[in-house]
């Protein structure tokens, strides 16, 4: 019996907290033969150590659990971070979602975790809920029913217990149950029609674990302040018995404020239990609880029967869940963090954000932006500290000029922008940035800037981006004064590339709003976008070519830089109009200077005449705007007094126009930074005995012509080599 008891009990571990933490765990394990635990706060690796290291002292082999909403990162580091369910509430195409269900059912079997608390189907139709919020698919119950099973049925494919929270529904609220015990005031009619729908769906699909929350909701039990969590009317009469749900009943976390502020710990325990729960989650006092349940089975055959039942179900349940996998070896550090961050996991997560972004306003059909030639486009990022990645995106496809401004808002900072964007632009981009979801915050994103998004709108065609929740844009005035206005739910790196590509038509839109802003814009809103099939930047897998052998260019490309083949380089890989790689190294110049960067644009030398100077010719010639048969100063006056001026352009373009080729050799000899000690010296030795300026002395081995050097420029003395060192540059080749 005592084992049978502690089989009801999942307790929290934080591996972050080291080897007291872990002590405190496996003391419990041995001492209550506690069912399962829950994993919080870590490393993946050090998670799959302990996962293995606790089952190895259980008697009973353990659940081993998470709250891995958007995936392992909600709880552990160095992790894929996936979208929050109200970003996936916006996908038109829902059947990526079980594949996203299937990648983190395997990434949490690499882990040793076997049970996920995920998918969120509360119905998040208040936008003042503090807790559920973007943690919700959204307002609409279909729509929260079809992705919560998709997402359910991934998991549990990959033998991953999936469990649906909060019942019987958390998102009409607005207070938050881990700080007080929240009130869902609907009657059971309304309750059963918008709330209980999802759950209704899910059970009938075959989930595997439902959690109860606390929450006080009269309409199903009228017990005066009693959480739903410790009601039997709900966890057991409605759940189990009206529903029909045979799968396993987790509690909420028993630390909650929603319980824990109301009842003593033992009491809440126990209560859960008569309630008709399963599994308690994370219990406070687990000893005097378990001292009291012992004392109570002795005196009741009921309860011992009651309890002997949910232990075999939890035995069923770790018998499906808890058997060998191909995991079970332990990987290194390296290993595991590489398996669980896998491009092909992270090419499903691309799919997930570029098909949840959302247009919702597109007057003039603005986007996607064409004649980028022809505008002057400024880009401004409000709510940011520095250039963003949605900026360096859009400069990727055109000249874009880039504006930040954070609280607080200088003052003359701002006068400068606004003049500068009524003189020098025809059209803006204009984002608000915020990594906060807390609607009590207005999501990070003050009035201020808010009004100047609004202000901005007012001086030309604007087309607006939210890097942030929906409910955001229904603090802000005057929506219909944007030209474009689109929704990007979240606010990281991948997000904002993808965002920029969608505006320049990289990529199309079709993305669905999950929720309301305001009776404009309500759930369901969405303008179907065509790409206009402009080159598309994402990673080697999505073009079919395998990351691990662009690995080598590194290398390869520091190489020859170490060996001063070039000063730096730009790396471009393009497969059928897709970039799958594109990274700068090193510097312009062996001065060191300026560093290369993406933005660069390389003079390819013959190929560019054959790729752009001769296109841009013949468009030229078609539309008699030019005349190659005719000479260069003709186009460009300025050449006119020069030894240019009757070159014609079509002996340029064929290598014919008696123009000299030449190198400047004598650059080695000059940088002050970066000396080639091959050369030159600043001291006189027997190796650098040629004085050719102050300090300034040549390699012994150099040839020297007699009349190579002078101390003015005269004659055939033209080329200055250093302050007073002039050079005839027809002996270059003799200096050498």
């Amino acid at each position: 019996p005592e084992e049978c008891i502690g089989q009801l009990f999942m307790i929290a571990a934080y591996p972050s907290r080291g080897r007291s933490d872990m002590k405190r765990v496996a003391g419990l394990i041995k001492k209550y033969k506690v069912g399962g635990i829950i994993f919080f706060q870590g490393k993946p690796d050090e998670v799959a150590r302990l996962a293995k290291y606790y089952q190895s002292i259980s008697d009973v082999p353990l659940l081993i659990a998470i709250d891995g909403e958007w995936g392992p990162s909600m709880r552990l580091e160095n992790t894929l971070v996936y979208p929050r369910q109200m970003m996936l509430g916006a996908l038109n195409d829902n059947d990526i979602l079980y594949q996203m269900g299937r990648d983190i059912g395997k990434q949490l079997r690499m882990l040793g975790i076997h049970v996920n608390f995920a998918p969120v189907i509360d119905i998040n139709n208040n936008p003042d809920n503090p807790v559920i919020g973007s943690r919700s698919f959204g307002e609409n119950r279909e729509n929260v029913a079809r992705k919560g099973i998709l997402y359910m049925r991934g998991m549990q494919d990959e033998g991953i217990i999936a469990v649906a929270k909060h019942f019987p529904g958390h998102g009409d609220t607005d207070k938050d149950s881990h700080n007080e015990l929240p009130l869902i005031a609907h009657s059971y009619d309304r309750l059963d029609s918008i709330e209980l729908f999802p759950f209704r769906a899910l059970i009938e699909s075959g989930i595997s674990g439902i959690m109860t929350a606390h929450l006080n909701v009269p309409g199903l039990d009228t017990t005066p302040d009693r959480p739903s969590s410790l009601s039997p009317l709900i966890a057991d009469s409605l759940l189990q018995h009206k529903l029909k749900f045979r799968g396993l009943v987790f509690t909420d976390a028993m630390t909650m404020e929603g319980v824990a502020g109301l009842y003593e710990p033992d009491e809440s325990n126990i209560l859960a239990l008569h309630a008709g729960n399963d599994i308690i989650l994370m219990p406070e006092d687990i000893g005097n609880t378990i001292d009291a349940l012992r004392k109570m089975v002795r005196d009741s055959a009921d309860l011992r029967n009651q309890i002997y039942q949910r232990c075999q179900k939890i035995l069923r349940a770790k018998e499906w869940a808890v058997k060998p996998t191909l995991y079970d070896k332990l990987l290194s550090k390296q290993e595991l963090i590489d398996s669980l961050n896998s491009p092909y996991f992270d090419l499903v997560r691309r799919k997930l954000i570029e098909k949840s972004l959302t247009v919702i306003a597109n007057k003039k059909n603005i986007l996607p932006v064409k004649d980028l030639q022809t505008r002057r486009i400024a880009a401004i990022s409000l709510g940011a500290d520095e250039i963003t990645e949605y900026q360096k995106t859009l400069s990727l496809y055109t000249r874009i000029d880039k504006f930040i401004l954070n609280d607080p808002v200088d003052n003359n900072e701002l006068e400068t922008l606004y003049d500068s964007l009524n003189q020098n632009y025809d059209l803006a981009f204009v984002a608000l940035h915020s990594n906060s979801f807390s609607t009590q915050k207005q999501f990070g994103v003050s009035d201020e800037l808010l009004q100047i998004a609004t202000d901005i709108s007012g001086f030309m065609p604007t087309v607006l981006t939210a890097f942030s929740s929906p409910y955001l844009l229904s603090h802000m005035k005057n929506l219909d004064f944007y030209h474009g206005i689109v929704i990007a739910y979240e606010n990281d790196s991948v997000t904002q590339n993808l965002a920029a590509q969608l505006v320049f038509g990289a990529i199309p839109a079709d993305g669905l709003l999950p929720v309301s802003i305001n009776t404009d814009f309500a759930a369901g809103t969405g303008k179907e976008m065509q790409s206009l099939e402009r080159l598309k930047y994402t990673i080697p897998l999505e073009a079919g070519l395998d990351i691990n052998k662009f690995y080598k260019i590194d290398s390869i490309v520091n190489d020859a830089i170490a060996k001063r083949a070039m000063p730096g380089c730009q790396v471009l890989v393009a497969k059928n109009g897709k970039v799958v790689y594109q990274k700068s190294y090193g510097y312009h110049t062996y001065y060191r200077t300026r560093p290369v960067e993406n933005t660069d644009i390389y003079d390819l030398a013959s190929l560019t005449k054959i790729i752009a100077t001769v296109p841009a010719i013949m468009h030229l010639e078609e539309e008699d705007h030019l005349d190659i048969k005719k000479p260069l100063s003709t186009y460009l006056p300025e050449l006119d007094t020069t030894n240019k001026s009757k070159i014609k352009i079509d002996d340029i373009l064929l290598h014919q126009a008696g123009l000299q080729s030449w190198i400047p050799f004598y650059h080695s000899f000059l940088e002050p930074i970066y000396p080639d000690q091959k050369f030159a010296s600043s001291k006189y030795s027997r190796q650098y005995p040629i004085r050719i300026g102050k300090s300034f002395y040549v390699n012994k081995h150099l040839r020297y012509t007699e009349g190579s050097f002078s101390n003015k420029r005269e004659g055939i003395f033209t080329e200055e080599i250093a302050r007073g060192v002039y050079m005839n540059p027809a002996l270059t080749d003799s200096i050498y």
